[in-house]
């Protein structure tokens, strides 16, 4: 069984254990699965977002400190975009309400997204 993750470190160290996933299993017939970790245990009073220039989309399954997209459609739209942005954003909330901002670097994504793809196929 193959489950191959490609994630990607905040640009700034802190903290927190923050990552942003984009995962392959083959054998659930699962690509492109878009999910993130903020290294907290997320408010669900709050949306968790990613944005990329004035692209937004809505990380709509929350538990625990981690979010994912419920929809392939979306996440194949949110690959796509991170296969042709520089940078992407993850905002979220923790139990006290205070928002975090992490900050994704996306140079080599799509080097790393086409070799993972390659071993999952």
């Amino acid at each position: 069984m193959l489950n191959l993750n490609l994630f990607f470190n905040l640009l700034k160290k802190n903290d927190r254990d923050a990552r942003l996933f984009v995962t392959f299993r083959p054998s659930e017939k699962i690509k492109d699965e878009v999910s993130t970790t903020s290294g907290y245990e997320y408010n669900s009073q709050n949306s968790i977002t990613a944005s990329s220039g004035k692209s937004k989309y809505k990380f709509d399954i929350a538990q625990d400190n981690f979010a994912w997209i419920s929809s392939n459609k979306i996440e194949k739209k949110v690959v796509s975009r991170m296969k042709k942005a520089s940078r992407l954003m993850v905002t979220g909330y923790n139990k006290s309400g205070s928002q975090t901002i992490d900050h994704y670097s996306l140079m080599g994504f799509t080097k790393a997204y086409n070799a993972a793809k390659k071993s999952c196929s």
